[in-house]
């Protein structure tokens, strides 16, 4: 990302104070670089929905802080109730080492979209590049281990209505509905975002409209019934990619077991 494009964020931050504070930050020899994330950087939010902000700190002055300095929380105070107007982060590099290693894709996802505004050091753009890569090279064994996983939660769901234990056949369909949405932005070999937003990220991904209609309506009538028809539709664009696993579930799921796989399993099972 050039200046010109940090430049174009600054503009559209039209808020004073919150302005204010992004330059008071930017003064500081401590602040490698800020970017934006949240519904401000994807334009989900609305116009009055606070400001979401990473400011890259050296390791030195974050090791300096208490855990309730590492976020500057500002809220407008004019409305009744209160509103956070201002919600930054304060990280240091070796914070984003460990978010670089996370095997959780919401981590991930929150560089995908972050926007940088300020970073003369290059710092920012560096790790906004490597813990927003996606694994291709994993990119097999991330789909196996989530399809596994809905296909055993769906298992579950379904044993457990057949005992009568309702909640537990709930929370499985609802573990199993989770695991098919992860699933499909797996399938775009992409981190699955923040499920806050889920059907604008999905839209502007390209989810087609006849999927988009088959999630809604698993996710507003949930049942086995309606899972099962997203499970084949999730099945058979893996199929389209070229993968032949999903007809030999038993080997995929000793996989999973098995010592050689296992890593993967572990790794890859976080939602």
């Amino acid at each position: 990302m050039n200046e010109a494009d940090n430049n174009q964020w600054m503009t559209q931050i039209t808020n004073k104070q919150v302005l204010d504070k992004i330059k008071d930050y930017m003064e500081k020899d401590y602040v490698l670089g800020i970017m934006l994330w949240g519904s401000r950087a994807t334009g989900f939010g609305e116009s009055d929905t606070d400001w979401d902000a990473l400011v890259l700190v050296t390791d030195e002055y974050y090791n300096t802080l208490k855990v309730k300095e590492t976020a500057y929380v500002l809220y407008n105070l004019d409305i009744e109730p209160k509103k956070v107007l201002i919600d930054f982060s304060l990280w240091s590099e070796e914070c984003a080492h460990q978010i670089l290693t996370s095997p959780k894709d919401i981590d991930h996802w929150a560089w995908v979209e972050g926007k940088i505004i300020y970073d003369p050091y290059g710092k920012v753009i560096k790790w906004k590049e490597a813990i927003s890569h996606y694994p291709e090279n994993e990119h097999e064994q991330r789909l196996k281990t989530k399809f596994i996983d809905l296909l055993v939660s769906r298992y579950y769901a379904m044993v457990t209505e057949k005992r009568g234990y309702t909640p537990d056949s709930m929370l499985n369909l609802y573990r199993a509905i989770i695991t098919a949405i992860h699933l499909w932005f797996t399938l775009q070999k992409s981190w699955t975002p923040s499920l806050k937003w889920w059907t604008e990220h999905a839209k502007r991904m390209g989810m087609k409209e006849d999927i988009y209609a088959l999630f809604s309506n698993l996710l507003e009538n949930p049942s086995i019934q309606q899972l099962i028809k997203v499970e084949t539709v999730l099945k058979d664009e893996i199929k389209n990619q070229g993968y032949v696993f999903p007809d030999d579930i038993l080997q995929v799921l000793l996989e999973g077991v098995h010592v050689t796989g296992r890593a993967y399993m572990l790794k890859h099972s976080y939602l």
